[in-house]
Parts: C-alpha cells; sequence; structure tokens
C-alpha cells in the first residue's frame, strides 16, 4: 500500500508495509532529501522531524487498516551526492618507444667536422720564423673526425637526465704546404730567439698534404633536456664539460723556427685537458634500441693543445651537424 502523509514543511512519502516492517521514504528539500527508512511497527508520536541522518518522531499514519508507524530517532541511510569530476592536468607525452629504465647504456658514433683557433704570444714572436705564421694561417684547415663512445644516462626527472660515459675522439686538420722556404734564419744559441736572417743559396721546396689528427680520451658530464615530439621523434637539448686525455697526435707540419717538415709525434702536448659543448637538435627512433640523432653542435677546448713552451696556441673547437647513430644496450 502506498500514500502520502504532509505534515509542516516535511513530506513522508512511499511507505511500503510488510509483515512485521514498514519503509518510509523521506523528503524534504534538505540536506535529508530522498532518505530511507526501515522502521518497525509501534505506537504513535505526535509530531514529525527530519534531520540530516535520522527521522524522529514520524506521526501515526493510517493505511487503509494496516498498522500504525513510529520512527524514533532512527539512523537513515542518505543517498550518495555524486562527486564531481575534476580534470587531471595534461601530462607530457611519452612515447611508447621510450626506456623503461632508469638507467640508459648505448654505444653510440658520430661524425664531425672540427676547427682550430690559431694564436700567437705577441711576447714570443722572436722565436718564430716570420714565414711560419703565414704558412700554418693558409696551409692548415679544419677536418673530418670519426668518434666513438659509450655513453651512460639516468634519467633524474621527466624529460631530464644526467650523462656520461667514455669516447674516443679525435681533432684533426687538412694540411696542405706548398711554399718556398728561402732564407735560414739565425737562432742566438743563449736565448733561442731568432736574431736574423739569411737568404739561402739553394731555397728548399716545402710541400706537405697530410690530414693530421690529435687523438683523445675523453669523460663527458652533461645534463640533457629530451621531450617526446611524436612517437619517433625525440628533441634534446644539452649542455656538459668534458675531461680529455691526451693519446697521441699523427701527421706532419713545418718546425716554427726552422720551417722544415717535422713528424707530430716529436712535439710537446697537454696531456691534460678540458672542453665545454651545447648541443640542440632530434633523434629519429626507428625502434626503442636503435635512433638516429641530428644535431647541431659546439664544442670548444679550454685550452692549447701545445705545452707552455710554444709560442702559439692551437685550440681546437667544432662547429657544425653531428649526426649520431646511437644502439642501446639494455
Amino acid at each position: 500500500a502506498q500514500k502520502e502523509s504532509t505534515m509542516g514543511s516535511s513530506n513522508i512519502s512511499n511507505i511500503q508495509n510488510t509483515s512485521d516492517k514498514t519503509l518510509i521514504v523521506a523528503s524534504t528539500g534538505g540536506s535529508a532529501a530522498g532518505s530511507e527508512l526501515l522502521a518497525t511497527e509501534g505506537s504513535a508520536a505526535s509530531t514529525v522531524g527530519i534531520g540530516k541522518n535520522t527521522i524522529s518522531h514520524v506521526s501515526v499514519i493510517e493505511l487503509d487498516g494496516l498498522s500504525t508507524v513510529l520512527a524514533d530517532e532512527v539512523a537513515v541511510k542518505p543517498y550518495l551526492t555524486p562527486t564531481p569530476i575534476v580534470k587531471a592536468k595534461p601530462s607530457a607525452y611519452v612515447s611508447p618507444l621510450s626506456e623503461r629504465s632508469l638507467w640508459e647504456f648505448s654505444i653510440k658514433a658520430y661524425p664531425n667536422f672540427t676547427f682550430r683557433k690559431f694564436k700567437v704570444d705577441e711576447d714570443k714572436l722572436n722565436l718564430l720564423h716570420r714565414d711560419f705564421i703565414d704558412q700554418v694561417e693558409v696551409a692548415e684547415s679544419g677536418g673530418f673526425t670519426f668518434n666513438i663512445g659509450l655513453e651512460v644516462s639516468r634519467k633524474v626527472a621527466d624529460a631530464t637526465y644526467i650523462n656520461s660515459g667514455i669516447e674516443y675522439i679525435s681533432y684533426k686538420t687538412d694540411a696542405n704546404f706548398d711554399f718556398t722556404n728561402f732564407r735560414t734564419a739565425i737562432i742566438d744559441e743563449n736565448t733561442q730567439t731568432i736574431s736574423s736572417y739569411r737568404l739561402k743559396a739553394d731555397p728548399e721546396q716545402i710541400v706537405i698534404n697530410d690530414v693530421n689528427s690529435y687523438n683523445y680520451i675523453n669523460i663527458p658530464l652533461s645534463i640533457a633536456y629530451r621531450p617526446w615530439a611524436s612517437k619517433h621523434v625525440r628533441l634534446n637539448i644539452e649542455t656538459g664539460i668534458s675531461y680529455m686525455r691526451f693519446l697521441s697526435a699523427k701527421g706532419n707540419s713545418i718546425d716554427y723556427k726552422t720551417l722544415e717538415i717535422i713528424d707530430l709525434a716529436n712535439r710537446d702536448y697537454r696531456k691534460s685537458m678540458g672542453s665545454v659543448s651545447f648541443r640542440v637538435g632530434a633523434t629519429y627512433y626507428i625502434s626503442s634500441q636503435f635512433n638516429l640523432g641530428f644535431e647541431p653542435t659546439f664544442m670548444y677546448f679550454t685550452n692549447t693543445i701545445y705545452t707552455e713552451e710554444y709560442p702559439f696556441e692551437i685550440i681546437p673547437y667544432s662547429v657544425g651537424l653531428n649526426l649520431k647513430l646511437q644502439v642501446k644496450l639494455n
């Protein structure tokens, strides 16, 4: 049986009677709207009150001869209020080809084009043959190199990595000397400075066509930001420093006092050097283990490759597009 009774501002509706219990669905404009109550049969009360979570003092309701109902401070079960949906902040896109571990080990090989800064110590000009500076500046130019190494990367934040490893790198120059040595420098035996010149009776033609290389073990340390642009393309912005240990020099050049042809292996080199680098570019992931990088890169040696006894400085640097081939080991 169903019947509705209205008392004051509260409504009690949908009363369903069973053999010993009566279900009351009470509704008001308050917070208990739509509450459900299972009440036992009992004696009458005089007033109706509907609280937030209880119904108290329900008046007698005649249900066509059926039993009366009393609800006295009986707890009700409120319907759940829908939880508002809060939109999550969009996160950066991560390709399915991304690494699965915080650590990443890879072999990389990259060609590079190198240059050098040639600088003369003004206080030591009397140690240099007058023709040496002109010939070196004209005959030596940048060269093509190929480097290989092992890289270790550690993910420290979203798309942020700390990189290190070990590399075998080379700085190369093309040496193309072709000139006539027509005068001999007169060297003071005490000071080793050039005091004057004497014309040669038989001028000597100096010809060198060689690729000079200076080889180092490089230990880099850099920080990189690598967000994904798409499933296969990942950007890379990286800057760092490195420690370089001199290994060997190969090739030929001219002596700075006599202009005679010399073997570069006979010169004295700094055993330890440093460098700074900056690169920005993109990497194309063919698969999760194999990728190709295209990175405009700047790398600058922090000092001359020769020891301090030399009256000139050769400071290598590279500016160009690194084409990097990388194979991941994990």
